[in-house]
């Protein structure tokens, strides 16, 4: 059972609301003082249960946005951690939009009519997705967005599959290390995520190689990033509405969003533009692995909701 909580700068408490038919249970973080007026709604990536997420990143996190007079709804995905439903995973094309419609609706019932939205991975792109529904949206920070869809575990093979030719990917797999990967693993483990990777690649560069021969489209553009991505983003740029990037430097999507800005973005993130805010963390922050990157991650995202102005209604 999930019970309030209350420190000297917030008070907590479980609500539920409805997404879709499922009762879904989220954690509302309150101010004790200088309100704001402004709600904020965490979203998460996948592999982790969404209202703590990984090392209670998320608590953290709601808990340093209410101390600067946030009010702050965190909550379980349908099917994830304490909320009712059944997910089969997280498909970046098919993001939890219904989940997160209904977490803004909650916050206006709650008299919330202006909103910040943050979220990192798949719920960075949950935001992009929902973003138009959320008339009163003051702000988004996203982390470690991907520009390209896939499925959790298909990150990889994704990518090898559009950046290596056959050729490539042949001599690949017969490299000594991939059979000894695969024939003497050092662990199940790796042997089960060797045969995922390469065998994910070659079902992903044989559809391809199909669907260019048929001439259809792949819902991507001539540089294998999502169409969704690219219209969501230009949409939510397109209504100046403050946004933070945030990427960790060794990241390859962070690689893929600086080719972003410099081909299919021009347009969008044009030089001198102040709404979008494109910042950079040492490291990977996607999976948020180290509590170094989390700590930066926490301090970036506190620093930007706190430029944002002060709703007095």
């Amino acid at each position: 059972m999930i019970e309030q909580v209350r420190d000297v700068q917030c008070t907590e408490r479980p609500v539920r609301f409805q997404a879709a038919g499922n009762d879904l249970l989220g954690i509302f973080t309150e101010p004790h003082e200088r309100p704001r007026g402004v709600g904020a709604i965490l979203t998460t990536g996948g592999a982790y249960i969404s209202s703590p997420n990984r090392n209670r990143l998320s608590v953290r996190l709601a808990r340093r946005l209410a101390e600067d007079g946030y009010h702050v709804l965190r909550f379980d995905y349908h099917g994830v951690g304490e909320s009712a439903g059944t997910i089969s995973g997280y498909p970046l094309d098919r993001p939890a939009v219904d989940d997160l419609t209904a977490a803004v609706r909650w916050c206006e019932a709650a008299g919330l009519h202006r909103l910040v939205l943050i979220g990192s991975c798949f719920g960075a792109r949950t935001i992009l997705a929902t973003a138009d529904r959320v008339s009163g949206l003051a702000g988004a920070a996203l982390a470690s967005t991907p520009l390209r869809d896939f499925e959790m575990g298909d990150r990889l093979p994704t990518r090898y599959a559009r950046e290596m030719s056959l050729g490539q990917l042949v001599r690949k797999a017969f490299r000594p290390q991939v059979w000894r990967n695969m024939l003497a693993p050092s662990s199940r483990e790796s042997h089960l995520r060797s045969r995922h990777v390469y065998v994910r690649t070659a079902a992903f560069k044989l559809k391809m190689v199909v669907d260019r021969l048929r001439g259809a489209k792949d819902g991507a553009d001539s540089d294998g990033f999502s169409d969704l991505f690219l219209t969501q983003f230009r949409r939510l740029e397109g209504r100046h509405i403050p946004v933070l990037m945030m990427y960790g430097t060794d990241e390859d999507f962070y690689r893929d969003f600086r080719r972003a800005q410099e081909g299919v973005l021009r347009d969008a993130l044009p030089a001198g533009q102040t709404q979008v805010e494109i910042q950079t963390v040492d490291g990977v922050i996607h999976g948020f692995t180290t509590l170094k990157v989390q700590d930066a991650m926490v301090e970036s995202t506190v620093a930007w909701a706190r430029r944002l102005p002060r709703s007095h209604d």
